[in-house]
């Protein structure tokens, strides 16, 4: 009696739910009982998808204050961080850990050579409802700008022994006096080669390799750019092929056959702003979603 009841119970359930999706006219992306999120697009986490990356749902107010997160946002979840493939991550950072002081705590450190700004930011990440790391430099010094947030990834076996290093991270160019500013890299200090990643060129409005740049994507400012540079090599060794893509597999930036690690002692993530000219005036980067992998 108890199954032929959960049958008919079943049945009718599935009557209410077809019946809702033909009354509200709704398109086959939004039928009720679907479980998808709907369809994806521009403004989501690095694949589209708008629930990720600490959005909170509509209406949703965290009890704490601005600094706390809801708790059913991480059981349910829906950070970012929460749902990276963990094979080979080292490191995972989407700013949703409250303010700047326990953000940054999980990075080994802070460069600063300049009076500049590193701060987590509210509603300012890649899913606007999400956190963001804030670089801001207004300098008027004439003298290079260093100020980024570095990782030293731990050393569970020498540089070479990897076959392949993944950093992917998102940021967004706000402001830029120089005409050229490095946002993230890679980088394995000592070696001939020490840093692998990207910079913007704001004179030429691209986002390029670090220089000489070979090509680039458009525009540079005031848009979100998805980042991934990949060193890789089938034999452990000091000699990697690298490949920097920026937006797409097909926004290839750098192709290049064999760069080396020789003579490295460390591996380290740095984000923020480094390397310009000396043009004075504002320097302003936003970042989110920060991913190191080894494998």
């Amino acid at each position: 009696m108890k199954r032929r009841r959960s049958v008919l119970a079943l049945v009718m359930l599935g009557a209410a739910v077809s019946a809702c999706n033909v009354i509200a006219g709704l398109s086959d992306d939004y039928r009720v009982g679907d479980g998808g999120t709907g369809p994806t697009g521009e403004g989501g986490g690095a694949d589209g998808n708008a629930d990720k990356d600490g959005a909170l749902p509509d209406g949703f107010a965290p009890d704490g204050g601005a600094d706390a997160l809801p708790d059913q946002l991480v059981t349910d979840g829906g950070r970012f961080c929460d749902t990276v493939d963990k094979v080979g991550l080292d490191f995972c950072n989407d700013f949703e850990d409250g303010p700047t002081a326990a953000t940054t705590a999980t990075w080994t450190g802070i460069q600063n050579t300049l009076a500049a700004t590193i701060k987590v930011v509210d509603n300012a990440g890649l899913n606007e409802s999400s956190r963001g790391l804030d670089v801001d430099s207004a300098s008027a010094s004439t003298a290079s700008r260093n100020i980024f947030l570095h990782k030293t990834l731990p050393g569970a076996k020498p540089i070479g022994d990897y076959l392949r290093y993944d950093v992917e991270f998102d940021f967004k160019l706000l402001a830029s006096a120089d005409a050229y500013v490095a946002v993230g890299v890679i980088n394995f200090t000592g070696a001939a080669q020490e840093d692998h990643g990207v910079a913007a060129y704001p004179t030429d409005d691209v986002i390029g390799r670090l220089t000489p740049k070979t090509t680039g994507v458009s525009p540079a400012k005031n848009k979100w750019h998805h980042v991934h540079i990949v060193l890789s090599h089938a034999t452990a060794g000091a000699l990697f092929s690298r490949t920097i893509t920026v937006d797409s597999d097909a926004g290839v930036v750098d192709n290049t056959a064999s760069v080396t690690t020789a003579s490295a002692t460390l591996t380290e993530l740095r984000m923020g702003i480094f390397y310009t000219g000396g043009a004075a005036g504002q320097i302003h980067v936003m970042f989110d979603n920060i991913v190191a992998r080894r494998k």
